[in-house]
């Protein structure tokens, strides 16, 4: 039995996930072939991803940039073989700043070149040498938030400038104690600031703070768990939690780290099959935790990622899909005058979905809620309660499509939200989101008479029966009208 207090279910704690930090994740699919067409790589290196999850690829060989969707379709490129402006020798490391803008280090040319979102030449510097703002075959970029550049390079430093490509100062020379470097790679920048770097030849990761002050380092040379083969053309990408997934390229895998370094798992394996690899190279993560890695020798990208988390919805023929890092603490039902304000322009058959989700703080993640039921697309539309202004606004952005649930048909409903932001109802960037949600149907004369001529009451929330536990005197109402509520308004879809 599920008790309902004031037209509303009590809160059931869910704590549900899908995902465990020792997960490895799945391979779903992959992109490229080899080759010089549209959507064709010769041995791809570094890969980025924007705000809007598109990818890009350094096409190191046909020495250019290649643009996708997140579903891997082709969308444009820039650049050609030269040392002119926007044209490339073997490129190798590439970013995309919070405004779009492209950074690519052009290896062989011993520079880093900036594109506007489009692949239109903006700036570049460098030239070969050893003097500040000098490269000797520059590897891989990182843009801090502040929009700072940081580069890396085959000598053994670390340079850091503006987006204007600006000198500010460097760290790191060449040696094996901390701080020292024998062949760099990779570099990456984590949540609070902190620089990861991949020092090829020593076989290890190196942890420095923002100034470049030495902090940790893990890593060994070997062919075990949470060791290195020779990772000169290895890639770092951090997901939501920290974690660190690094190639391993000689050894044609991507082993997982906890941000102390700690190793939690691997993927990938000398091959020509799914999963498989002709060594790892560059890597991207987009904003729903999909992993991206170049297949360098067979010339494509192949792309994972953890089954999303799913949760039955309390109270309902629904369920809530969020992305695999993603908690979903509670989901229930609730009824739209459970809450203080009232939506005088809509009703909600179905009910709101009142849930809470345990996020990366400040993360925006894809939330998608199933409801099983008649109504057709053109009918609904989704809209949320906020609690601050007891009001009801639609969401933006949220698409809503036909599919089945338990065999039946019913509606899906997706769209983003950020912890903190103004769909979260607490306001708060907290690490929760809070977002009471439903499928509203104007209401209108002719909604409401299907309601009383179906119902016999007046109530459009009111789909319940009143029963009294005896010997407690406690009034309590039972939710058991869902599917009467989907035939009332298959009149209306």
């Amino acid at each position: 039995m599920i008790f309902v207090m004031a037209l509303g279910l009590v809160l059931i704690p869910q704590s549900v996930s899908a995902y465990a930090p020792t997960d490895a994740p799945a391979y779903i699919s992959q992109l490229g072939s080899a080759g010089s067409g549209d959507g064709q790589f010769n041995t791809p290196y570094g890969i980025a991803v924007d705000s809007h999850d598109n990818l890009y690829v350094a096409d190191r060989v046909n020495n250019r940039i290649q643009k996708f969707d997140s579903n891997g379709n082709f969308i444009m490129k820039f650049g050609s073989a030269g040392a002119g402006n926007g044209q490339f020798s073997s490129p190798r490391g590439i970013d995309v700043d919070s405004n779009g803008n492209i950074y690519v280090a052009d290896t062989s040319n011993h520079r880093i070149q900036k594109f506007d979102p489009n692949g239109n030449f903006l700036i570049k510097w460098g030239s070969n040498g050893s003097g500040n703002g000098q490269f000797s075959y520059p590897n891989d970029i990182a843009i801090d938030s502040a929009g700072s550049v940081y580069t890396t390079e085959l000598g053994s430093r670390v340079q850091k400038f503006d987006s204007n490509g600006n000198f500010i100062f460097k760290f790191g020379s060449v040696g094996s104690a901390n701080g020292q470097f024998s062949g760099l790679a990779s570099i990456i920048v984590d949540s609070v600031g902190n620089l990861l770097v991949i020092d090829g030849g020593n076989a290890r990761i190196q942890k420095f703070d923002s100034g470049g002050t030495f902090l940790s380092k893990f890593g060994s040379y070997g062919f075990g768990d949470g060791q290195f083969n020779n990772p000169n053309a290895g890639y770092m990408v951090l997901d939501a939690y920290g974690n660190i997934y690094i190639s391993d390229t000689y050894s044609s895998r991507v082993e997982k780290f906890d941000s102390n370094g700690s190793y939690l798992a691997q993927f990938g394996a000398i091959g020509t099959g799914n999963g498989q690899y002709d060594r790892t190279t560059g890597m991207a993560i987009d904003s729903t935790g999909a992993i991206y890695v170049a297949d360098f020798g067979h010339s494509r990208i192949q792309k994972y990622a953890y089954p999303p988390t799913e949760a039955p919805v309390t109270g309902t023929d629904a369920v809530i899909e969020v992305p695999s890092m993603v908690g979903v603490t509670s989901s229930q039902s609730v009824a739209e005058n459970t809450f203080q304000g009232q939506d005088a322009s809509n009703v909600y058959p179905l009910g709101l979905v009142d849930f809470r989700l345990t996020v990366p703080s400040g993360s925006t993640n894809v939330v998608s809620l199933t409801f099983e039921t008649n109504l057709l697309p053109s009918a609904v539309t989704a809209r949320k309660y906020k609690a601050s202004t007891k009001a009801y606004t639609t969401v933006p952005g949220a698409a809503i499509t036909e599919t089945t649930l338990n065999g039946n048909h019913a509606l899906k409903v997706t769209y983003s939200i950020t912890d903190g932001g103004p769909l979260d109802d607490d306001g708060l960037v907290n690490g929760t989101i809070v977002d009471p949600v439903g499928l509203a149907v104007v209401s209108t004369p002719a909604t409401e008479a299907a309601l009383l001529a179906d119902t016999g009451i007046g109530d459009s929330q009111g789909l319940i029966i009143v029963d009294t536990m005896a010997g407690l005197g406690i009034a309590m109402t039972i939710l058991v009208a869902r599917r009467v509520r989907r035939q009332i308004y298959t009149r209306i879809s």
